[in-house]
């Protein structure tokens, strides 16, 4: 399945083709670059977690540089209607980000080497909307349970790989669970690469460099 290369913020004026309900025009949002396929959001004043920025919805189908950590991307993610599955390189994120809090309104289940199928599919068939972070190894297990539990994954979830600067870093030593997210990630009808740490467009891996570059400034 081709990746729709389609963003929330779409392109500059004359070349959008459509923009979801955010409440303003795309040449208020954006400032673009298009010899380097690069889309910048500009953020208010002020504003510390991306939640607080009025109609902000997650860009979808883009790499998207958020500027710092800690301004609540995964948040905003799980806060977000309908399935949702994020993906992050360690354990331990996982686990930490499932733990229950204030500012996520979901339940979440945390996926890694030692969660059962068994587990996610109780989880699955006890909760109306899924939210789920899983660890990029543990991508594989997850959709194929999903897929058995009758879940139509690739359109029905948006997929955020978190970190996604770390598929780089680790391309060499991590690389067969690397390159099974790489493979079924583009299967996706939503799908966000999300970091706080810029990488030149050089350097971008191959399987990633058709993707336009969303970035907060």
């Amino acid at each position: 399945m081709n990746i729709k290369n389609e963003i929330l913020f779409n392109d500059a004026p004359e070349r959008a083709n459509h923009l979801e309900d955010t409440g303003k025009r795309c040449d208020e949002l954006l400032k673009v670059n298009i010899m380097e396929d690069i889309r910048t959001i500009p953020a208010p004043k002020g504003a510390n977690y991306l939640s607080e920025i009025e109609d902000f919805k997650m860009p979808t189908n883009c790499l998207f540089n958020k500027g710092k950590t800690g301004c609540g991307g995964t948040e905003l993610a799980l806060n977000q209607d309908g399935h949702t599955i994020i993906a992050v390189p360690f354990i331990n994120l996982a686990k930490n980000k499932a733990i229950p809090n204030e500012r996520v309104k979901y339940e979440v289940l945390a996926v890694y080497g030692d969660v059962s199928r068994q587990s996610i599919e109780d989880y699955a068939n006890s909760h109306e909307t899924l939210k789920i972070l899983v660890v990029y190894d543990s991508l594989p297990k997850l959709v194929e349970t999903l897929t058995e539990l009758g879940y139509n994954v690739y359109k029905d979830f948006f997929l955020l790989v978190d970190e996604y600067h770390i598929l780089l870093n680790h391309y060499s030593f991590r690389n067969k669970p690397i390159k099974a997210l790489l493979n079924i990630a583009p299967n996706f009808e939503r799908v966000t690469y999300m970091s706080a740490t810029p990488i030149e467009r050089e350097f971008i891996l191959d399987e990633l460099k058709h993707l336009p570059t969303v970035v907060m400034s």
